[in-house]
């Protein structure tokens, strides 16, 4: 399967998830200041869940990136180096370059590529106009696997590798550095090389965390030094994965195992002048004959090594592996290699871990339709708990309003009550509210009927005679008389008079009009009829 070139993230939390037998390891890192800094680690059943707050990605993995690491055990994996591959030019596109890699890998590939997981990461040293790149193949089926497991302990993997790569490129051969001193071995019968290569030659570093030479996670660079470090380690793997056992094996045992057995894998690095120039990943059988089959192993890949050309003439050998496999391991590889070996122990799983999380590297066997997967269902998981987080605040929203809606009718049920516990004193303030202004009402008329009459009694002229009056509503007051038939002008002085009449400061009426002066035709000496309307003015009723 064809995937495009990975890019490192640059995250602030990184998950670290070792499965070994029937347990996992998980080990988190932040990063700090000189890497990445370890505080958690815990132990879990191959079988159970992984807690969803340490390995699922949340909002605030947005601005602070988290990378979930897991490890794939290597008897699943295939390494290759390719060397002089042709340099992809300025104008040439990234997948351009992948297909040239792509098309080498069909060569060495077990399965047809459509069938396969790979991916690649280019190493420095190469010529000019050349590029050397480290390969990395799966068989899909197994990686799908794999990850299905590792979905249902609810862990989505970022980025799946093989562990131990990063310890053996770290223990590239320094150039100028003799060996320490060890006993002569004997020579080695059917080498590919003379007894002249066993002499001295460069011996490889020691990584160290933070040191200039080889920083955590970065490819080794280019050096002079020459040596082959073959890095060791035992696991349990299924018998289908592994490779034909020799005669000498067939003897041991008749019957084929019926579950996972005991098998140590090797991953040999062969360096020359500085470049890594061949990866091999091998698989051992366990059991005391381990030692032989790896000095076999590494005659037949010795022997390629001259035919091509990269084998170092007086190669450096380092053995790195635990004190007990070693052990195993050291007599027959030491009367293989002469007095050239070392022997060293791997780094501790926590410190590997550590170099993984910081490593600056392309190589990520998840496939790339699991990664657009992953990532689809964190956004689509941000709009959920979106969408769920809005949904909650309009409940929330609504609750406070129906809780306000009830404290609000609660208050004007206390008010209902008050008030109808007032209600028989505010009748009968009402009622006396009344009755105090039909008695002022009236009060009022009696003074406004005194007004009015003293007013007319000061204004009517002697000729004229009033012969009734009336105060209709309180405000408006009704004359009527007589006045001699010669005299009818008199009722003009008198309506005048009534316009100028005062009382308790202001004038009494606000308008005067005579309504009619009425004489009787044919009879000049009888008196002309009169009637004069006014309109009082009251404060009380305006």
């Amino acid at each position: 399967m064809k995937r495009p070139a990975h890019k490192p993230t640059r995250w602030q939390h990184c998950n670290v998830l070792q499965t070994a037998g029937e347990r996992r390891v998980l080990r988190q890192f932040t990063r700090g200041g000189e890497g990445p800094q370890l505080f958690a680690e815990r132990t879990f059943d191959a079988q159970a869940s992984l807690p969803k707050p340490a390995v699922t990605k949340t909002v605030s993995h947005l601005w602070k990136p988290r990378l979930n690491l897991a490890w794939l055990p290597s008897s699943q994996v295939f390494v290759r180096i390719l060397s002089d591959l042709p340099a992809p030019t300025e104008s040439e596109k990234p997948t351009e370059f992948s297909g040239r890699v792509e098309s080498q890998l069909e060569l060495v590939s077990p399965l047809p590529m459509n069938q396969m997981v790979w991916t690649f990461q280019p190493l420095p040293g190469a010529p000019s106009g050349a590029r050397c790149v480290l390969a990395l193949m799966a068989v899909r089926s197994t990686v799908e696997e794999y990850l299905g497991e590792l979905e249902t302990s609810g862990y989505l993997a970022d980025r799946l590798e093989l562990p131990q790569l990063h310890d053996v490129l770290q223990r590239r051969p320094p150039a100028g550095v003799a060996p320490p001193a060890t006993p002569a071995a004997r020579p080695r019968s059917g080498s590919a090389t003379s007894a002249g290569r066993r002499a001295r030659g460069p011996k490889f570093g020691v990584f160290q965390p933070g040191a200039s030479s080889a920083q955590a996670g970065e490819l080794p660079g280019e050096g002079e030094g020459d040596g082959i470090c073959v890095h060791c380690w035992i696991e349990r793997v299924d018998p289908a994965v592994l490779a034909p056992p020799s005669t000498s094996e067939q003897k041991q045992s008749e019957t084929k195992p019926t579950g996972p057995v005991e098998v140590v894998s090797g991953l040999v690095a062969w360096w020359r002048e500085g470049r890594l120039r061949n990866l091999n990943l091998l698989t051992l059988p366990g059991g005391g004959s381990a030692g032989e089959r790896l000095v076999e192993l590494l005659r037949q890949l010795a022997w390629a090594g001259e035919i091509e050309g990269w084998l170092a003439p007086e190669p450096h050998w380092r053995l790195v592996a635990e004190p007990a496999l070693a052990a195993e391991l050291e007599p027959e590889l030491r009367a293989y290699a002469g007095n050239t070996l070392e022997v060293s122990a791997p780094l501790p799983p926590a410190k590997l871990a550590a170099v993984a999380a910081g490593a600056n590297t392309q190589v990520n066997l998840v496939p790339a339709d699991y990664a657009s997967r992953y990532r689809q269902q964190f956004i689509d998981r941000l709009w959920m708990r979106g969408l769920a987080a809005v949904g909650l605040l309009y409940l929330l929203v609504v609750l406070i309003h129906f809780g306000f809606l009830r404290y609000v009718h609660y208050q004007k049920s206390g008010v209902d009550r008050e008030v109808a516990a007032l209600a028989p004193e505010h009748r009968q303030a009402l009622e006396l509210k009344a009755r105090l202004q039909v008695f002022q009402e009236q009060a009022n008329l009696r003074f406004a009927a005194l007004d009015c009459w003293k007013a007319v009694a000061e204004a009517l002229p002697e000729e004229m005679t009033l012969t009734s009056l009336g105060l209709a509503r309180g405000k408006r007051l009704s004359l009527f008389g007589t006045v001699p038939a010669d005299q009818q002008g008199r009722v003009s002085d008198f309506n005048e008079a009534l316009s100028k009449a005062q009382a308790h400061g202001g004038p009494l009426f606000s308008q005067v009009n005579t309504r009619s002066i009425q004489a009787v035709a044919n009879q000049p000496n009888r008196p002309a009829n009169w009637s004069i309307e006014c309109e009082l003015k009251r404060a009380d009723l305006e």
